[in-house]
């Protein structure tokens, strides 16, 4: 995953034309057929051409020059075993270039963003590698790509609550979760690089199933690998964007290990 200023000299052509290669499992005519009666047709246009062609992020070099940040952050460098484990794993998916080190990289014209390791929230000991396109301050490519075109609406989860509350105690929840949901948009030639949880309620068990297949189906049928061991439901207590719903008690709450680790962190400050 690497960011492309632009690709100078013959080399860098020759690399342009390997990293111009999409791979994604979106399906384009099925998105296609799906949005063709969707009233904003400048939106479905751009939605067609990023999937078939890669979707560009906005960036402006007149908002922030970029600067190449030559070392990855320090978690990299300690777990280097998953940076490793994950690239081999990307460039074996075609979705990675290896292209050599920052310095011959940049001598291609290529913007050189750092990697970092975080620990899964669930899984302490598994960990989950990402890309920092906020670094350099002030000359990233995040610096450089305007707060217009980064601005996103999710389902909220008072949103959720509120539908849980008008449908009535003990109503069945369900959810499912997109594989590596961030893998499987690419991202234009020029630049290189979510949709993830989505939950259905149902009255009863037959009906919260029901919507769970047909979630299910439709992300099958636009080409989105759904990860069907991390479906859970239906049940009428589940955890969605970190809080517990419980549609029986009626209330939000923290996960019990979650709120334990909020206690010991207190405690600690409180011991300072």
């Amino acid at each position: 995953m690497q960011a492309l200023a632009r690709c100078s000299g013959p080399d860098g052509q020759a690399l342009l034309g390997r990293l111009a290669s999409i791979v994604s499992p979106m399906r384009e005519t099925i998105w296609a057929q799906e949005l063709a009666g969707h009233p904003d047709k400048a939106l479905v246009d751009e939605l067609l051409r990023g999937i078939k062609s890669g979707f560009r992020v906005g960036y402006d070099k007149s908002l922030a020059p970029l600067k190449a940040h030559h070392r990855n952050m320090q978690s990299a460098t300690e777990h280097r075993e998953v940076v490793t484990k994950y690239l081999t794993a990307e460039i074996e998916a075609g979705r990675v270039v290896l292209v050599g080190t920052t310095s011959q990289a940049e001598a291609l014209g290529i913007h050189c963003s750092p990697f970092g390791v975080i620990p899964k929230k669930s899984k302490p000991d598994k960990f989950r590698l990402i890309l920092n396109l906020s670094a350099p301050e002030g000359a990233s490519v995040n610096d450089g790509i305007s707060k217009e075109l980064a601005t996103l609406s999710y389902v909220s989860l008072d949103q959720v609550a509120d539908t849980a509350a008008r449908l009535g105690r003990g109503l069945l929840l369900a959810k499912m979760d997109i594989k590596q949901a961030y893998r499987q948009v690419s991202v234009h030639s020029q630049v290189f690089h979510y949709v993830d949880d989505f939950i259905t309620l149902g009255a009863s068990a037959t009906e919260c199933s029901r919507n769970n297949t047909i979630m299910h189906e439709v992300c099958s049928k636009l080409g989105l690998p759904a990860e069907p061991e991390k479906d859970e439901g239906p049940a009428t207590s589940l955890t969605f964007l970190g809080i517990v719903i419980d549609t029986v008690a009626m209330e939000l709450r923290l996960p019990q290990e979650k709120l334990l680790r909020m206690l010991a962190e207190l405690a600690g400050w409180r011991g300072r």
